[in-house]
């Protein structure tokens, strides 16, 4: 079954087949009308089908929130709501109204709404980590015995690619310096950052933290040119694994 697209503004890419319904296992009809939308680049869920049928993930909000490309450019994606529902009606789309509550998550600190969709992120590749992880939770005694063996055994055994990069101020800067060209590199020390940094810093002064780890530049190998640390910052969960080894100081003692 397929239908024609709603609104012409955000482009499919040629040969994508977009617009048609598919099968989901976690669509019911206890919940709802066993009826959704699913827009890959908006929720795990939808990706996962997405990917399933070869639909084209398609983001048309910007990371601060707001439409691009779209009449209501430079608008919060919800205060758009009701402009959108304004031009649904005009062009004779729109089939019903309602008004449903529903849970919506919202930041514990500012109680503004979160938005979930798909951006580039770093990797741990954990998968290739997988029978490693698994041998060595075997000879760890857990108590009581079941937790090692299903709750955190079948964790494991299902383990994915661990997305660590967080596009937040605070928290542990990601060590990977990037040049226009393309090129990136991963520091692996203060002694290797001072040696390759183009501002003369002293390794045990310097601050890791941004700001002023974001004013430190190296030079690129294949170009020449500066390269720039990447904005982001690590997962908080990193720092949590790493607290055993920090409180023997390694790597730097014993």
């Amino acid at each position: 079954m397929e239908y024609e697209q709603l609104m012409p503004f955000v482009e499919v890419p040629q040969g994508k087949k977009s617009f048609f319904v598919t099968l989901a296992d976690y669509v019911t009809i206890e919940d709802g009308t066993g009826i959704v939308h699913t827009a890959p680049a908006f929720g795990e869920d939808d990706y996962n089908t997405g990917m399933q049928y070869g639909l084209p993930v398609l983001n048309p909000v910007d990371d601060s929130g707001r439409f691009r490309g779209t009449p209501w450019s430079d608008m919060f994606v919800i205060d758009a709501d009701q402009p959108i529902l304004k031009w649904l009606h005009e062009n004779g789309v729109l089939y019903k109204k309602e008004i449903f509550a529903h849970n919506y998550p919202h930041c514990w600190r500012c109680h503004t709404p979160l938005l979930y969709y798909a951006r580039p992120s770093w990797y741990i590749q954990m998968t290739k980590l997988k029978d490693l992880l698994v041998s060595n939770n075997n000879t760890v005694s857990w108590y009581p015995d079941y937790v090692g063996e299903k709750r955190f055994g079948n964790w494991l055994e299902n383990v994915n690619d661990w997305a660590i990069s967080r596009s937040r101020y605070w928290g542990t800067p990601l060590p990977i310096w990037k040049c226009e060209c393309g090129h990136q590199e991963s520091i692996g020390s203060r002694k290797e950052l001072a040696e390759k940094a183009v501002e003369k810093i002293d390794e045990n002064k310097i601050e890791l933290h941004r700001p002023f780890v974001d004013e430190v530049h190296i030079v690129c190998p294949e170009c020449g040119q500066h390269m720039t640390r990447v904005k982001d910052v690590i997962d908080c969960w990193f720092d949590s694994g790493s607290m055993p080894f920090a409180q023997w100081h390694y790597p730097f003692e014993n």
